[in-house]
C-alpha cells in the first residue's frame, strides 16, 4: 500500500517537470540566436530610418515638379497670348504695308514696325523653344521619380515585412526562454535573460519545481522529508 502512495506522490512530482527541461547549451544556443534576430532587427530598423528620410525627399521632389509644370503651363499661356498679340500687329501692318516696291515716305513709315514685328517674333519663337525643352526634360524628370517612388514602395514593404517577421520571432524566442528561466518576462532584454537563466540545469533535472503546498507533496515530504 505504501508504495503504491509513493509511485502516486512520484508521479505528482514528475508530472510537474517539463519534459524537455533546458541545458546550458539550449539557453545558450537560443540567445545566441535572439541576439542575432535582434542585430538584424536593428538593421532593418535603420533601413526603415533611411526609407523615411527617401519619403520625404520623393514628396519633395513631387513637389518640385507639380510646381515647374505650372509655372511652364504659365509661360505657355503668356506666350499664346502674346503671340495673338504679334499676329494682329503683323496683319495691321500688311495693311498699311503693301510688299514690292513703296515709295521712300511708306518705307519709312513702315520699316520701324517691321522690325519690331521681326524682333517680337524671333523672341517668341526662343521662348516657346526653351519652354518646349524644360517641359521634355520635365517630363523625363517626373518618369524618373514615379520610378524611384515605385522602387520605394516596394523596399518599404519588403522592409516592413521583415520587421514584423523578426518581431515575432524575438518575441517567440523570448517567450521560449522565459519558459526557461525564473523571473523573465517575454520581453526581457538579453541582459535580464542571462541575469535570470543562471539556473540553467547541466543534468536535466528541473530546479524550477513548484511550491511545495498541496496535501500530496506535503506527505510526501513527512514521509520522505530532506
Amino acid at each position: 500500500m505504501r508504495y503504491l502512495y509513493v509511485c502516486s506522490v512520484l508521479a505528482i512530482l514528475l508530472a510537474s517537470t517539463p519534459a524537455n527541461p533546458a541545458t546550458p547549451a539550449d539557453v545558450m544556443s537560443v540567445m545566441n540566436t535572439l541576439s542575432a534576430a535582434k542585430q538584424q532587427l536593428d538593421t532593418a530598423l535603420n533601413e526603415q530610418s533611411v526609407e523615411n528620410g527617401k519619403k520625404e525627399e520623393l514628396i519633395r521632389e513631387t513637389a518640385a515638379i507639380k510646381g515647374k509644370k505650372a509655372s511652364l503651363q504659365n509661360q505657355a499661356n503668356a506666350i499664346q497670348t502674346e503671340a495673338q498679340s504679334v499676329s494682329a500687329q503683323i496683319q495691321n501692318y500688311q495693311q498699311r504695308c503693301p510688299s514690292g516696291r513703296v515709295p521712300i515716305a511708306v518705307y519709312n513709315a513702315c520699316h520701324p514696325d517691321k522690325v519690331r514685328i521681326e524682333s517680337a517674333q524671333s523672341a517668341l519663337s526662343a521662348r516657346a523653344e526653351r519652354v518646349k525643352s524644360e517641359a521634355q526634360e520635365l517630363v523625363g524628370r517626373a518618369q524618373a521619380n514615379s520610378q524611384a517612388t515605385l522602387e520605394w514602395a516596394q523596399s518599404v514593404k519588403r522592409t516592413n515585412a521583415n520587421i514584423s517577421e523578426l518581431r515575432g520571432r524575438i518575441h517567440s524566442l523570448q517567450a521560449r526562454l522565459s519558459g526557461w528561466c525564473t523571473q523573465v518576462p517575454a520581453n526581457a532584454t538579453l541582459e535580464a535573460i542571462k541575469a535570470n537563466c543562471g539556473n540553467a540545469d547541466f543534468d536535466r533535472a528541473n530546479r524550477n519545481l513548484p511550491p511545495c503546498d498541496t496535501p500530496a507533496c506535503r506527505e510526501a515530504q513527512r514521509h520522505f522529508p530532506n
